[in-house]
């Protein structure tokens, strides 16, 4: 149906197992952790890598200690010094360390048993991901791909590569993440420090059984929302096999519309019908259900924070609760994913009524146009501006004032590589100089919008996946695909679409399956 209008990845989980009784004094020991969890990232098979952790005791009287246990399937992977008893009084320093025996995801919980007030059992969450670095591989090097006129390309990171046993060539591990719609807060559809192994190769599809929406990944996981004869459902895939984590979870909705973002240890699942589902991103266990009012726009999460555009307003939740901080009044408030810079939070309506907020909620400005109605679409944020689309025209707007300072045209959202604006124009996509609007590439047209991995432009079209030069526009792959999802941000008869990369890996939707390379 149409309507018109990580920080962290890994959060901790505290338990408690006793509670403190009333009349108990706040003098006695209690007990925290910091960081709040451990995360290894990509790690060479048989190297022991060593990271810290610091328990502390806010309390007035000596910590028992009884224990540190390591607890879960991957435990025997991890261990832990010192192990206990012991008393603490003073912050004390814990060394964690992690080797990979295999390839993938390697999860166990720390457990700090103790006599203290505020919890007797802290369960601190542990991750890493075993990769073979394949000795005929040397490490990438970085630095600045040069263009003409200047146009740069960000240097890429060298993180070691991943193999396994698709038969494809070892891929590039670059703990990157995809944190929401378009990848990123700002929307710019970017993984500037990521980089694709050419030529493409699959490493696994899933078929899912119902409409697949863009996937959000981080640490070693994929997440993908459904929706099809079983429902709407929330999938966990391990991402360099596909293989099910956790999941499928039910969820809430209308219509099929679905849209998913990712941070603070969470994936946030919102339905048409306004119901914003938090689980665990490594249990896929329940931490809070919202209803935060109609929706077409996809959630964003930034560290610390989570914004959602519904029907007239837009919100910043607690990301930790889903409990409301701020809501403002918009006009309409429909089909535009809020975009979040260092200190904007962007939106854009019908009519290009469009929105700037402060992230602590304070009206930035409203550049109005004499018209609305229903509809919107999401806005990238890329250097300070603001891009919006509408059948009365694309408008570039300053981040921090709202004043007019260009127009361009693109069907789709525009993705970014450095200085170009990567856009899709009538039946042509094209490499856009930002700083004078001048054309520097032309290619063929797409059917959703294309997506920057590090030097390179993938243009998702009508038979397949198209990789590009960013800088020159020249073709440096072409792979068949069918049924690729296109992406229509007015239709609720189906999940959100679009490509996402990370972690040196690209995601299609593909019909009802999701497809990696």
């Amino acid at each position: 149906m149409t309507r018109t209008a990580f920080g962290a990845w890994l959060a901790v989980a505290v338990l408690v197992t006793a509670c403190r009784q009333p009349g108990t004094s706040a003098s006695l020991s209690e007990i925290s952790a910091a960081p709040l969890g451990v995360q290894f990232g990509p790690t060479p098979l048989g190297l022991e890598v060593t990271k810290t952790l610091t328990l502390m005791n806010s309390g007035r009287t000596t910590l028992q200690v009884d224990a540190l246990e390591l607890t879960g399937t991957d435990a025997a992977r991890f261990t832990v010094d010192p192990a206990g008893p012991l008393a603490l009084v003073d912050p004390l320093t814990v060394h964690v360390r992690y080797t990979p025996t295999r390839e993938g995801l390697d999860v166990a919980q720390l457990t700090v048993q103790s006599n203290a007030s505020n919890t007797m059992s802290l369960q601190i969450a542990l991750s890493g991901v075993g990769i073979v670095r394949d000795a005929g591989t040397s490490l990438l090097d970085g630095g600045t791909t040069p263009g003409d006129a200047g146009t740069t390309i960000p240097p890429a990171r060298d993180a070691g590569f991943f193999t396994d046993e698709s038969g494809c060539p070892p891929t590039w591990a670059s703990g990157t993440e995809a944190t929401t719609y378009q990848v990123n807060p700002g929307h710019t559809g970017a993984q500037p420090d990521d980089r694709l192994t050419l030529p493409l190769c699959q490493r696994w599809r899933r078929d899912l059984g119902g409409w697949a929406s863009y996937a959000v990944a981080a640490q070693g996981l994929v997440y993908v929302a459904t929706a099809g004869a079983q429902g709407r459902q929330l999938w966990a895939l391990d991402q360099y096999s596909g293989a099910t984590r956790w999941g499928p979870t039910s969820l809430g909705g209308t219509y099929s519309w679905l849209a998913l973002a990712l941070g603070d240890g969470a994936v946030y699942a919102l339905s048409d019908s306004g119901i914003l589902v938090a689980v665990d991103a490594l249990t896929g266990q329940q931490r809070w259900i919202q209803q935060v009012g109609r929706t077409d726009s996809a959630p964003t999460a930034v560290p610390g924070g989570l914004f959602v555009s519904v029907q007239l307003a837009v919100r910043s939740l607690d990301p930790a609760t889903g409990a409301t901080r701020w809501s403002k009044p918009v006009i309409n408030g429909d089909t535009s994913s809020p975009s979040v810079g260092a200190d904007l939070v962007a939106t854009s309506y019908a009519c290009n009524q469009a929105f700037g907020f402060s992230l602590d909620g304070a009206s930035r400005w409203h550049a109005t146009s004499s018209c609305s109605g229903g509809g919107g679409k999401t806005t990238a944020l890329h250097l300070g501006r603001v891009y919006t689309r509408d059948s009365g025209g694309n408008l570039v707007l300053d981040g921090a004032n709202g004043a007019l300072r260009g127009t361009y045209s693109s069907r789709f959202i525009p993705a970014f590589a450095g200085d170009l604006a990567i856009t899709s124009a009538g039946t042509a996509t094209q490499g856009l100089a930002l700083a004078n609007n001048q054309v520097r590439w032309t290619s063929e047209a797409v059917i959703a919008a294309p997506l920057v991995v590090g030097s390179h432009v993938v243009l998702p079209t009508g038979t397949g996946l198209v990789v590009l030069d960013a800088v020159t526009g020249v073709e440096v792959d072409r792979r068949p695909l069918a049924d690729i999802r296109g992406t229509d941000e007015q239709n609720l008869s189906s999940p959100l679409a679009g490509l996402s990369a990370a972690n040196g890996m690209l995601f299609v939707p593909a019909g009802t399956a999701l497809v990696a390379y």
